[in-house]
């Protein structure tokens, strides 16, 4: 079985009667009967959509694909970067959580601990940075 990874200009394809819209159509029924395997990248938050906006939620991309028919396609998560993933429904690595993580923290955290917090983490990186 063949796999395909659609992104959102097959989306708009559809939506707007492009001329490639009855291929990805007729792809998308081999997928419905078990003759492919296909998924949807949601990145559109940097899609320009019909009017020049973008979307800026998830949940106005699933209800675009539902609008269009296409609300059963399994959808891919894709690497979140600020302007082009929706908010929650992206993977971030480990580094990057980690980083975010400490951020919330320092602007959440108990305000005592911080200047007993940054001088170690100083001291870490300086001494990491001279071995």
């Amino acid at each position: 079985m063949s796999s395909f990874t659609l992104d959102t200009n097959y989306l708009i394809d559809v939506d707007e009667n492009r001329p490639a819209q009855g291929d990805i159509l007729t792809l998308i029924e081999e997928a419905r009967r078990g003759e492919a395997d296909i998924a949807m990248l949601a990145s559109s938050a940097c899609e320009r959509q019909a009017g020049g906006a973008h979307l800026s939620r998830f949940a106005d991309f699933q209800r675009r694909l539902i609008a269009v028919g296409l609300g059963d396609i399994a959808l891919l998560r894709p690497i979140a970067r600020h302007g082009f993933s929706f908010h929650g429904f992206a993977v971030m690595d480990g580094y990057l959580a980690a980083v975010v993580a400490l951020t919330m923290w320092w602007l959440t955290g108990p305000i005592i601990g911080r200047p007993l917090f940054a001088p170690a983490i100083n001291a870490t990186f300086r001494s990491k940075r001279l071995a």
